[in-house]
């Protein structure tokens, strides 16, 4: 493809994205931006306070901390430093990093080798995307774009690396890496999909290693500043049952409003079933094992794309699944980081 093309595309989704995203920038601040940016609760006032993001909880409440989000503090305080309280410039920096991620995505469907027409409809599907916009709209979202941006600079740098040979360009992938785990939890489901890219492609499995060792230390990191790897609740109202259903329930919710977006909403709002009759239930635990059998087929038959599009889905609802020690709720948000590659692949 040539560069006049490739920049025209570029300029026509840049374009596309501010045209839907503009008016966010007339937003103020609404619930927790009042508490998190306002009050400074996630805002590093002074240097001294800067080493401070890193060895304690994002926030604290009744002695406890639930989330260690460094990177998304350090995020607002820049924010708050370059335009002090307007939320103009808080909802601009969003956009920013909308844009960024549809250019890093626009960059890795071509490395992957996908036509030039299906590259583009896939990243301007992406930017219009109305299960998207509270992700890039509201401010407490802010983690999931910052997140999925340093993934996305990963992956890109990783298929970098697997052109050129040159190492500079794996450790950018490891440092991206790194930074989407110290942004926000939910990056810990890079990691399968990374083992499996460097199977597929006959990869040294030397290359897989210095990533487990990077998850292995955040999870250390982070059990030592929380008390624990996951949430203060390790499965959802303590019945395995109960956990299960309602995952598989939430998984079909996240691909049903891809396609139709009805009743959106930011609140961590996670389904509760407790019997497999249900119609909902059943008919979620259907939908779950046609993808992941779809999932496991492409593997066989070595299809990478499809099965790397639907790996994506999956490895990344894992985190807020709740199946293990949840590392997040389920929520509408993070379908920003987990919905990024497949719906255009």
């Amino acid at each position: 493809m040539s560069n006049s093309k490739n920049l025209i595309d570029l300029l026509l989704i840049i374009a596309i994205t501010f045209g839907i995203y503009m008016g966010t920038l007339n937003s103020g601040f609404v619930w927790l931006d009042h508490s998190q940016i306002e009050r400074g609760e996630c805002i590093i006032k002074n240097i001294s306070e800067l080493k401070n993001a890193f060895i304690r909880p994002l926030l604290v409440t009744q002695g406890k901390g639930n989330y260690y989000r460094p990177l998304f503090k350090i995020s607002y305080t820049i924010d708050y430093f370059m335009y002090g309280l307007n939320p103009r410039g808080f909802h601009f920096t969003n956009l920013i990093l909308q844009v960024l991620n549809l250019i890093l995505l626009y960059l890795i469907l071509n490395l992957l080798g996908i036509e030039r027409i299906a590259v583009l409809i896939s990243c301007v599907l992406y930017a219009i995307l109305p299960l998207n916009v509270s992700s890039v709209a509201c401010l407490v979202a802010r983690a999931d774009v910052l997140s999925a941006f340093f993934i996305l600079l990963s992956f890109f740098s990783f298929l970098k690396f697997e052109i050129g040979n040159k190492k500079r360009w794996y450790l950018f992938s490891l440092l991206g890496y790194l930074l989407a785990l110290l942004t926000k939890e939910i990056a810990i489901g890079f990691l399968p999909l990374m083992w499996l890219w460097i199977y597929w492609k006959q990869k040294p499995q030397k290359y897989i290693f210095p990533y487990v060792g990077i998850t292995i230390l955040y999870l250390l990191g982070r059990y030592l500043i929380l008390g624990r790897i996951g949430t203060r609740i390790p499965l959802l109202w303590g019945s395995p049952y109960s956990t299960l259903l309602s995952s598989c329930v939430g998984f079909f919710n996240y691909l049903l409003k891809s396609f139709l977006p009805y009743n959106l909403s930011i609140s961590d709002a996670f389904p509760r079933y407790n019997s497999i009759f249900h119609p909902l239930v059943l008919v979620s635990l259907v939908v779950v094992c046609l993808f992941i059998l779809s999932f496991l087929k492409f593997i066989s038959s070595k299809k990478i794309i499809p099965a790397l599009a639907l790996g994506w889905i999956l490895s990344f609802y894992i985190p807020i699944s709740n199946l293990i020690p949840a590392l997040h709720f389920w929520a509408e948000t993070v379908s920003y980081t987990h919905l990024t590659l497949p719906t255009k692949a």
